[in-house]
């Protein structure tokens, strides 16, 4: 007798626990009856069709394909559906939203789904943002209320933050840093551009305090302003300000009149 794969398993478990037949799904996902009974067969074990059978069984494609033994109702307290990504979102804190029932305990009751007209329970249970962060590989990232111009801002406003989660992954393209030393910013003004443009959103590496390379760009406090600069050393001990804007002049500092805050590592940009 040949076993059945876990994804034909799980398939024909949560069409039973919604009642839904191989007709119906194959309707909704406008593929045909035979492709559904594939699938439950074991016949065809890795179907492009899989993603779309998740989404509207409303059941996280994870669990579905095996690689997750966590089944997940992809509702939220609305009853409306969400996505793969809108999940992993909800989980990292970045979304205030809540699942209908973050985990799938048991037991044979369905959930609600608009084509398909099935009823769930809410649930109270909320997310610890930064254990189920952890558990998907992110980290907290401090964002700033606080602009750094490009030319010049006033640096003594009240500084208030919030947390963000990012993938520890995608940070190490832009610094090896540790997370708690760095911090995202806003950058205001021309002066940098074409580099840096007004209203870009700046990753800065707070834990970089001193020179190691020339042309590199900072966010800086200079006689009592901040500023976004491009800075080069002179040989007579003096350091220079540079814009990439080429009808902003340069400034030159000498006396450790410049207090470097954080290299600029990484920025984004909202087309």
């Amino acid at each position: 007798m040949k076993l059945r794969s876990i994804t034909a398993v799980r398939l024909q478990e949560r069409m039973d626990e919604i009642g839904v037949s191989q007709d119906q799904l194959a309707a909704a996902i406008g593929c045909t009856q035979a492709t559904i009974s594939r699938i439950l067969t074991g016949a065809s074990q890795n179907s492009r069709w899989l993603p779309k059978i998740a989404v509207n069984l409303a059941v996280n494609l994870n669990w579905l394909m095996g690689v997750t033994d966590q089944k997940i109702d992809m509702v939220d307290v609305d009853g409306e559906q969400i996505s793969e990504d809108t999940l992993a979102a909800m989980r990292a804190g970045v979304i205030a939203n809540r699942l209908q029932r973050p985990e799938q305990l048991g037991s044979g009751a369905g959930i609600e789904d608009k084509r398909l007209g099935f009823r769930g329970f809410p649930s109270e249970e909320t997310f610890d943002p930064a254990a189920q962060a952890a558990e998907l590989g992110m980290v907290a990232v401090r964002e700033l209320n606080l602009a750094f111009g490009m030319g010049a801002t006033f640096l003594d406003v009240p500084v208030t933050e919030q947390v963000r989660y990012f993938p520890r992954e995608w940070l190490r393209q832009f610094t090896k840093a540790a997370p708690e030393h760095l911090a995202w910013v806003q950058g205001v003004g021309d002066s940098m551009a074409p580099t840096l443009l007004d209203s870009d959103t700046l990753l800065l590496d707070l834990s970089k305090k001193s020179l190691s390379m020339s042309d590199q760009i900072w966010a800086l406090a200079y006689c009592g302003l901040g500023m976004v600069k491009r800075l080069r050393p002179t040989p007579d001990g003096g350091l220079r300000l540079l814009s990439d804007n080429p009808a902003v002049p340069e400034e030159t500092s000498h006396d450790g009149e410049v207090q470097l805050i954080g290299r600029v590592v990484a920025f984004t940009r909202k087309l």
